[in-house]
């Protein structure tokens, strides 16, 4: 064993099942695949970062549009109170 207790391919293969063709044929795929593998960590944040950004949109758009069915109400309600004071009118 190593001194910082990082074990060999030997004693792995020794340890557990695969065996050492197993092992190289795994070695190597595991650093074929690092920077893809590293990549999609990277974009994992990034991809947070944009669903934070488009929730806080999506909240202030809600909110705009609450503000305009209210004020469309209170439209709505002064049209009301004026046709009923043009009909007590006359």
């Amino acid at each position: 064993m190593c001194d910082a207790g990082v074990k060999d391919k030997g004693e792995i293969c020794r340890e557990y099942p695969p065996r050492s063709h197993a092992f190289s044929c795994w070695r190597a795929e595991s650093v074929e695949r690092a920077p893809e593998i590293l990549a999609t960590k990277r974009s994992r944040g990034d991809e947070q970062e944009r669903i934070a950004e488009l929730e806080r949109m999506i909240g202030r758009l809600t909110m705009g549009l609450e503000a305009a069915q209210e004020g469309r109400r209170c439209v709505a309600s002064d049209d009301i109170v004026t046709s009923l004071s043009n009909r007590g009118g006359r």
